[in-house]
């Protein structure tokens, strides 16, 4: 009986198993479809084991389900994603940041009104990447100075504030440099070309 709490323990023991020995594609679907019986009654699935899941598939790659772990532990009044999800799907935002961690993409280009999201939505998926990618750079380039500087802020906070859950869905990374004067952060090696930069235009 597949709503048994045994068959849901030993599916999500399944799929954590999965992950650990590189069989990726079987511990996406395992997480789907976990998620997909948490949707069809919401008594299944422990608190826990969901948000194993969205870990799983942020670890994988999907960029949705990374925003949605990220924020897990915040009150639904402080989250970013959850309370405009419906939005920026329904205008292919969010189709359009996966494509582009797909590689379908080689430019995104963002036409939005001021204050929808584009900046912290953006923030997000640079944190995503360093996360997944730690040894390539990001530089982040922005009009200004202080713009710069307040990206680079919120992305250290974004990896780094036990308000946000980056450490728990990338635990192997380590934060090794921040340098506030220079706006650079680097994960796991200090490098020549950083993790995550942020410069100004003029800069």
């Amino acid at each position: 009986d597949y709503k048994k709490p045994e068959y849901i323990q030993g599916l999500y023991m399944y799929m954590c198993a999965c992950e650990a020995e590189d069989k990726v594609d079987t511990a996406i679907e395992t997480a789907r479809k976990l998620i997909s019986l948490s949707l069809e009654d919401d008594t299944l699935v422990t608190d826990e084991q969901l948000r194993g899941c969205y870990d799983v598939l942020a670890r994988s790659g999907d960029f949705e389900a990374y925003c949605i772990a990220l924020e897990w532990n915040r009150p639904l009044m402080k989250k970013f994603y959850i309370p405009r999800a419906k939005v920026l799907k329904k205008h292919g935002v969010m189709k359009a940041f996966q494509d582009l961690q797909d590689d379908k993409l080689d430019l995104l280009v963002l036409n939005m009104p001021p204050r929808v999201g584009k900046s912290t939505l953006s923030l997000f998926f640079l944190t995503f990447r360093a996360g997944l990618y730690p040894e390539q750079a990001i530089l982040g380039n922005g009009h200004s100075t202080s713009l710069t500087q307040s990206f680079y802020k919120e992305f250290l906070e974004i990896v780094t504030s036990d308000e946000y859950r980056f450490g728990e869905i990338f635990p192997k990374i380590i934060l090794t440099t921040k340098n506030a004067e220079y706006n650079y952060i680097d994960f796991n090696t200090d490098k020549r070309f950083h993790t995550a930069m942020f410069k100004s235009i003029e800069g």
